[in-house]
C-alpha cells in the first residue's frame, strides 16, 4: 500500500498542460462516477489503458492501483445481490436462514464496480503522466485554497510513513505475543497499536507545522487554524 501511495508522487512523464489536465481528470472521473449505464464507464476503462500505452508511462503502477480498487470495492459490495429487491437467481442456505440472489442486484453490483474501477482508473492515469505535484499545481491555478493544496501535498508524502511506521509496530507487538494466547487477548493487545500510531501521527503533524512556520515568510495563522 505504501509503496502503490509512493508511486504517485512523481514528476510529469509527458508536458502535458497541467491546468488542462487536472480539469480532464477531474471532469472525467466525476462523469463516470455517477453516471447509470454500462457503456460509459467501459469506455472510460479503454480510454484511460490508451492513454497510459500512448504516453509511453509504465502500467505497473497502475495496474497496483487498480487492482487494491478491484478488491476493495468487491468487498464492499458483497451484500448487493443478497439485500437488492428482484427476481431470484440462486439461493444459499446458512444455518436455517435461506439467502437470494437477485437478478437487479447482480447488475447493480456489476454497474458499481465498473464505475469505481474505470472513475480510479482515469483519474490514476492523469497523475501517473502529470504526477500528483502537476495535479496540486493545476488545482492552484483554479485558485483551490492554499491549505487544501498543501494539505495534499504533505498526505502523498505522509500517509506511506504513517502505513510503514504501522507495520512496523503490528510486527513488533505480533513478536511479542505468546503462544496459545486468546483471540480476544490477541486483538486487545494489537488495538493498542491505534492509540499508539495516533500519538505518534500528531507528534509528526506538530513538528511539520513548526517547520512549515519556521521557512514560511508570510503568516501561517490560517493554516494552523485550519
Amino acid at each position: 500500500m505504501a509503496e502503490t501511495i509512493d508511486s504517485l508522487n512523481t514528476e510529469a512523464r509527458v508536458p502535458l498542460n497541467r491546468p488542462l489536465a487536472t480539469a480532464s481528470a477531474l471532469i472525467l472521473t466525476s462523469a463516470v462516477a455517477f453516471s447509470h449505464d454500462f457503456e460509459f464507464p467501459l469506455l472510460i476503462l479503454l480510454l484511460s489503458i490508451g492513454i497510459m500505452i500512448l504516453t509511453n508511462t509504465p502500467l505497473r503502477p497502475w495496474m497496483r492501483i487498480i487492482t487494491l480498487t478491484l478488491a476493495w470495492v468487491i468487498l464492499v459490495s458483497i451484500p448487493l445481490p443478497f439485500i437488492t429487491p428482484g427476481e431470484p437467481v440462486m439461493s444459499f442456505t446458512l444455518n436455517s436462514m435461506v439467502l437470494n440472489v437477485t437478478e437487479e442486484g447482480l447488475h447493480i453490483v456489476i454497474i458499481f464496480i465498473l464505475r469505481i474501477v474505470s472513475a480510479s482508473s482515469i483519474f490514476t492515469a492523469f497523475v501517473l503522466i502529470i504526477g500528483w505535484r502537476g495535479i496540486i499545481r493545476g488545482l492552484e491555478f483554479f485558485r483551490i485554497p492554499r491549505e487544501l493544496t498543501l494539505l495534499l501535498k504533505l498526505s502523498v508524502i505522509h500517509i506511506p510513513l504513517t502505513i510503514r511506521e504501522a507495520a512496523k509496530m503490528i510486527s513488533a507487538r505480533d513478536a511479542r505475543i505468546m503462544k496459545g494466547i486468546g483471540a480476544k487477548k490477541l486483538w486487545i493487545t494489537l488495538a493498542s497499536v491505534v492509540g499508539e500510531l495516533f500519538l505518534r501521527s500528531y507528534e509528526r503533524a506538530w513538528r511539520v507545522d513548526k517547520a512549515i512556520k519556521a521557512r514560511s515568510f508570510e503568516s501561517t495563522d490560517n493554516f494552523s487554524r485550519f
